[in-house]
């Protein structure tokens, strides 16, 4: 494997780092840059965000309803097309409304760009099978850690990119990193020099698998789909609320603004540090058992990692700054931090290479399905049991996925 893909491996992960970086750039853009867009619509901020329950399919949420169904078909699309006609598709939707946003006044007209912006992720699957494909099972967690991480770090450096110039000169730097991005996809990018599937960790004493269909059905009747989508359901049940609260929540309890700014950025690049180390951390325990057997072992320890997370943030996250951000960095960067990029290696590698896809699609679609609604779910919430019975109600969800990982870790064969 390493000779067939060389060091030609880390063009593959560093084109595909920079596009989800841009990709989360103009996700955060919009919101850095929404009092200007709402003023060019004629609209307030309460009614772009008034539609749907909670303002789930206003301005701001419909892009998470686009999110989802770009996971749902980019599968798919995926095993029909391939890697780089996928990627246009995506291209296209991440790049037109970045361009044209900024020359709309009809309200109706930039949401449905907004929800052809989130259908850029489509990319998403093509990007974890084809990074797998040019890594391999073993360093796929590697290759991972990167790709979470550059998602993750996106956020912060759309900001850094809104503070470059006024609106909408900034939303057309971000335009033009989005056509560079798609530019060395076109021209670098190669599809994965091996099939990924679940051969990839049988080893070569394992039994033919069957031709499969490539559809949804197929995929939708397997016991792995869904003890793979409820794990990653658990996961999104909690990580968008922890974004959008966990600094309410410090502020709350006597956090000042400052110290929120300074302790984000420091679990972001915490949660970057995480996620690649726990990548080579996996990677070093599959050259000593089946990838699958290190993989959900690694997840599991993630999620045990949350559980314990989210009791300090219901106790001493609430005194002060120090016990917030310790809180945090166990709940967030060290939990989810190991649990995210080698939870995403593991569908590719369960299902056979026809159908890696669709089953990957499938899987990120159940378990995110949930985001266009967990803001609104969240705030009611918070609303009526408090900060304390909010962090104390998400921990069953974190022992339901280390569970769930305990099922995959028995099931998985030995090392061969």
């Amino acid at each position: 494997m390493e000779k067939a893909t060389g060091s030609y491996k880390w063009v593959v992960m560093i084109i595909a780092c920079f596009f989800a970086i841009i990709d989360m750039s103009t996700l955060s853009i919009f919101s850095m840059t929404a009092n200007e867009i709402t003023k060019q619509l004629g609209v307030t901020a309460e009614y772009a965000n008034s539609f749907g329950p909670w303002g789930s399919l206003g301005l701001f949420g419909i892009w998470s309803v686009g999110q989802v169904l770009g996971f749902l078909f980019g599968g798919p699309l995926y095993d029909k097309i391939g890697f780089k006609k996928t990627l246009l598709i995506a291209g296209a939707c991440l790049i037109v409304p970045q361009f044209v946003i900024p020359w709309v006044s009809s309200f109706w007209v930039v949401w449905f760009l907004r929800l052809v912006q989130g259908f850029c992720n489509v990319a998403f699957v093509p990007l974890v099978i084809v990074s797998i494909g040019w890594f391999g099972a073993e360093k796929g967690t590697l290759a991972m850690g990167f790709l979470i991480g550059s998602l993750l770090a996106g956020g912060t450096i759309g900001n850094f990119l809104a503070s470059l110039a006024g609106y909408p000169g900034n939303y057309y730097i971000v335009g033009a990193l989005c056509v560079l991005s798609i530019f060395l996809i076109a021209v670098f990018g190669k599809p994965s020099p091996v099939a990924v599937g679940a051969a990839m960790v049988e080893g070569e004493g394992a039994a033919p698998q069957e031709e499969e269909a490539v559809g949804w059905g197929t995929v939708l009747v397997r016991n792995d789909t869904w003890i793979l989508a409820i794990t990653l359901l658990c996961a999104t049940i909690m990580l968008y609320p922890f974004f959008a609260g966990f600094g309410s929540f410090a502020l709350k309890y006597g956090v000042t603004s400052s110290q929120v700014a300074g302790g984000s950025l420091a679990l972001t690049i915490l949660f970057v540090i995480c996620a690649v180390t726990s990548g080579a951390i996996t990677t070093a325990l599959c050259r000593k058992r089946n990838a699958l057997k290190a993989q959900s072992a690694m997840v599991m320890t993630g999620f045990l990692l949350m559980v314990i997370g989210s009791v300090l943030m219901a106790t001493m996250g609430k005194a002060g700054f120090g016990g917030w951000f310790i809180s945090c960095f166990i709940f967030f960067p060290l939990g989810m931090g190991v649990m995210m990029p080698t939870f995403n290696v593991m569908p590719p590698l369960i299902f056979p290479a026809k159908i890696a896809g669709t089953g990957t699609g499938v899987v990120t679609f159940i378990g995110n399905i949930v985001n266009w609604a967990t803001p609104g779910i969240f705030l009611g919430l918070i609303a009526s049991i408090g900060w304390a019975g909010y962090w104390l109600l998400i921990t069953p969800f974190m022992i339901l996925g280390a569970i769930l990982m305990l099922v995959v870790y028995r099931k998985a064969g030995a090392k061969v």
